[in-house]
C-alpha cells in the first residue's frame, strides 16, 4: 500500500469510525479524540495524555501499525518556510503595513505543533524537525472524497463560491489533478468539518504539507494554491486558532498581489481560454476582498488590509451561469460605479457583484478607521446611512428577494443583508438608549465601549433606537428564512452574537411587557442559530457560552433597582459584520414581507 510521508505536521492518524473513547484533555474541551496513547492532540500539544479508568475493565494498549514501524522518526524534513520575498511594488507596500514575519523561530527545535503555527501568529513559519512525521496511508483518503466534496459543495460553497463548480472541478481534475492538489485537500477538509463521521486531523495534516510544498517550491504558487489559502483561512479562524486564521488571510492576500490576481487581465492570461476558469479566478480574488472585510469587522480593525490595494478585475456573474458553465460577458467595475446614470437595465449585476459593490462601500466608508471623537460617531453614522441608502436604492426588484423560484436561499443576497443590518446595530448603538454593560467584553464578537457621552439629546437618541430595533427585527426575518443554518458562511455567527447582545440591553433598558416576551423568544432564535452553527465550528460554541455569561448577567438586570441610562453617552464605533435592514414594514403574519424585510426598505 503506497504511503504517504508528511513532515513537519502533528500526527494525526486517519480514521473512518468515531472513538467511543476519549483522553482526559480532549474529554474536557469537547474535541474529538482518536484514542491513541498517547493521542494526536495531546502529542502535538505536548501534553501528558491521561484515561480515565474504564469502569469495564480498561483499555488495551495500540500496536504501531507496519508504516510506522517501516518509517523511523529519523528521515529529515522535506518542506522548509519560504520568506514570501516580493519583487512588486504593490506587494512591496502592502507588505510594510502588513508585514509577515519569517524570521527563524527561537523555539525551532520544539516539535511543530498546529498550535505552535497558531500561537506564531504565522502560517508560514513552519520550522524544521526530524523527530515529527505522519504517515498517512494515500488509499484511505479516497473512498470518502466524494462524501466529502459533496459536504463541501452543499454546505460551505454556495457562500464562498470561487472554486469551481463541482461538474468542472471534476472534469479538470482529471486532466491537471497536480495542479488542482491543494483546493482538492483544502476542501475536503473543510467537508468534514461538516460532517460527524470524518475524522478532519489527518484531513489537516495533509493540508499543512501541501501548503508548505507550495512556499517552498514558488513555482507552485498559483491561483490554485492561493484559492486553497482564503478558504482554509476561513476555516482556520472558525476553528478558533483565529491568529492563524489571520496569518492565513495575509499569505492569500501577498500571494494574489504577487500573482497580479487583483488585475483585469490574469483571469484570461491564465484561464487557458476556458469561460468558467476565468470566472473562477475573478471570484477568487473578489473572495479575497470579501473575506478581507470580514475579518476587519470580526477583529474591529479597519481600514481593511486591501484598502489600498489596486484592483479592477471584472464581477462575477450570477450563480446559475457559473454552474452551468454558460458565461455571460462580464461586466466592469467602471460599470457597476457608473449604474446610478445607466439605463434602466444598466444597474442588473449579479448577487456576488453587489456583495461586492456593498464591500467596497463600507470600505470607504470605514477608510479613516474607527475614533473615539463623539463628533465621529454621528459622522460615521451619517455617512454609513447615506451609502446604504445608495447601495440599496439602485438593487432591482430581482435583488429584493432572497428566496430562490426553486426555494433556496441567496447565500451572497442574504449575506449583504446581514451585513448591513449588524453595522445598522454596531454603528447606531453608541448614539442610542441602549446602554452598554461592562460584562459585554466577556464576548469576543462585542465592540470596545463608549468612552465618553456623545449627546443628551433625546429625541436623537431614541431616534437611533428606533434604527438599531428595525436592523434587528431585519436580522430576525433574515434568520426565519435560512433554509440550512449550516449552509452560512460561519462569520454570521459574530453578527448574530453583536445583535443579540444590543437586543439583550433593549430587553434591560427599553422594552417591556409583551414587547419584552416577543424579544426573549427571538434572542433564544439567536441562540438556537449559533448553537447549530457551533456543530461546525469550534469557535461558534465559544461564543455561544460567552453570549449566555453576558445575557444572564444583563436580564439580570432588570430584576434590580438600577438607573436606566441615557444612552446618549455612547461613543463612537464601528465593529464586527453586521448585517442588513431593508423593510421597516415586517408582519410576521406575511411570508412576502418577512423576506422582503430582509432588504433594506429606505428608513433613513
Amino acid at each position: 500500500m503506497e504511503n504517504i510521508i508528511i513532515s513537519n505536521v502533528p500526527s494525526y492518524a486517519h480514521s473512518s469510525v468515531r472513538s467511543s473513547l476519549a483522553c482526559a484533555h480532549c474529554r474536557s474541551r469537547h474535541v474529538r479524540c482518536d484514542a491513541r496513547t498517547p493521542c494526536s492532540r495531546c502529542q502535538a500539544k505536548g501534553e501528558n495524555c491521561v484515561y480515565q479508568k474504564s469502569r469495564r475493565g480498561g483499555r488495551r494498549i495500540r500496536k504501531p501499525t507496519q508504516s510506522e514501524i517501516d518509517h523511523p522518526s529519523s528521515t529529515p524534513s522535506k518542506f522548509l518556510p519560504a520568506d514570501f520575498s516580493s519583487s512588486s511594488p504593490i506587494q512591496d507596500s502592502y507588505r510594510t503595513s502588513n508585514p509577515i514575519d519569517s524570521s527563524p523561530n527561537p523555539n525551532s527545535l520544539a516539535p511543530v505543533t498546529l498550535d505552535r503555527i497558531a500561537s506564531s501568529g504565522n502560517s508560514s513559519s513552519i520550522t524544521t524537525d526530524q523527530n515529527v512525521r505522519v504517515v498517512v496511508e494515500a488509499s484511505t483518503f479516497q473512498d470518502d472524497t466524494e462524501d466529502l466534496l459533496d459536504s463541501y459543495y452543499t454546505q460551505f460553497h454556495p457562500a464562498h463560491p470561487c472554486a469551481l463548480p463541482r461538474l468542472f472541478f471534476k472534469q479538470r481534475l482529471e486532466t491537471d489533478s497536480l495542479s488542482l492538489k491543494p483546493v482538492l485537500i483544502v476542501m475536503k477538509y473543510i467537508g468534514s468539518l461538516y460532517m460527524s463521521s470524518a475524522t478532519s486531523a489527518s484531513l489537516e495534516a495533509l493540508v499543512l504539507e501541501t501548503l508548505a510544498e507550495g512556499r517552498v517550491a514558488t513555482n507552485l504558487s498559483t491561483g490554485y494554491h492561493v484559492q486553497s489559502l482564503i478558504l482554509y483561512s476561513i476555516a482556520v479562524y472558525w476553528c478558533s486558532e483565529t491568529h492563524r486564521g489571520l496569518s492565513l488571510l495575509n499569505e492569500a492576500i501577498s500571494n494574489a498581489i504577487d500573482l497580479g490576481m487583483n488585475l483585469q487581465g490574469f483571469a484570461v492570461e491564465h484561464g487557458h481560454g476556458d469561460p468558467v476558469l476565468e470566472e473562477s479566478w475573478r471570484r477568487t480574488w473578489w473572495l479575497i476582498h470579501v473575506t478581507d472585510a470580514h475579518f476587519a469587522g470580526s477583529t474591529h480593525t479597519y481600514p481593511m488590509k486591501t484598502t489600498e490595494v489596486f484592483m479592477d478585475v471584472d464581477l462575477p456573474c450570477e450563480e446559475e451561469s457559473y454552474v452551468s458553465g454558460n458565461i455571460p460577458q462580464t461586466r466592469t467595475l467602471f460599470e457597476y460605479d457608473m449604474r446610478e446614470f445607466a439605463e434602466d437595465d444598466g444597474n442588473e449585476f449579479s448577487s456576488f457583484a453587489q456583495l461586492i459593490g456593498l464591500t467596497r462601500s463600507l470600505n470607504t466608508v470605514f477608510s479613516c478607521g474607527l475614533q473615539s471623537d463623539p463628533v465621529f460617531a454621528s459622522t460615521l453614522a451619517a455617512n454609513f446611512d447615506a451609502s446604504i441608502m445608495g447601495w440599496s436604492s439602485l438593487l432591482l426588484q430581482s435583488k429584493r428577494r432572497l428566496l430562490r423560484f426553486d426555494g433556496t436561499l441567496d447565500e451572497l443576497l442574504f449575506r449583504a443583508n446581514m451585513l448591513v443590518n449588524t453595522y445598522i446595530v454596531g454603528i447606531h448603538r453608541p448614539l442610542s438608549n441602549l446602554a452598554y454593560c461592562s460584562v459585554e467584553s466577556v464576548s469576543r464578537c462585542a465592540p470596545p465601549p463608549p468612552m465618553r457621552t456623545i449627546s443628551d439629546d433625546v429625541a436623537v437618541s431614541e431616534f437611533h433606537t428606533s434604527k438599531i430595533l428595525q436592523g434587528i427585527e431585519a436580522l430576525n426575518g433574515l434568520l426565519i428564512l435560512s433554509t440550512s443554518l449550516k449552509a452560512h458562511t460561519p462569520f454570521v455567527i459574530c453578527m448574530i452574537a453583536n445583535a443579540t447582545i444590543a437586543y439583550l440591553s433593549a430587553c434591560s433598558h427599553v422594552l417591556r411587557d409583551q414587547a419584552l416576551k416577543l424579544a426573549r423568544e427571538k434572542i433564544r432564535l439567536h441562540m438556537a442559530v449559533i448553537k447549530a452553527l457551533g456543530e461546525c465550528w469550534p469557535l461558534a460554541r465559544e461564543i455561544y457560552r460567552q453570549v449566555g455569561v453576558v445575557a444572564r448577567e444583563i436580564l439580570g438586570l432588570v430584576d434590580t433597582v438600577l438607573p436606566v441610562r441615557d444612552l446618549s453617552h455612547n461613543a463612537p464605533y464601528c465593529d464586527s459584520p453586521m448585517i442588513f435592514n431593508l423593510d421597516s414594514s415586517f408582519d410576521q403574519n406575511n411570508f412576502e414581507e418577512l423576506e422582503s424585510m430582509s432588504l433594506y426598505g429606505g428608513t433613513f
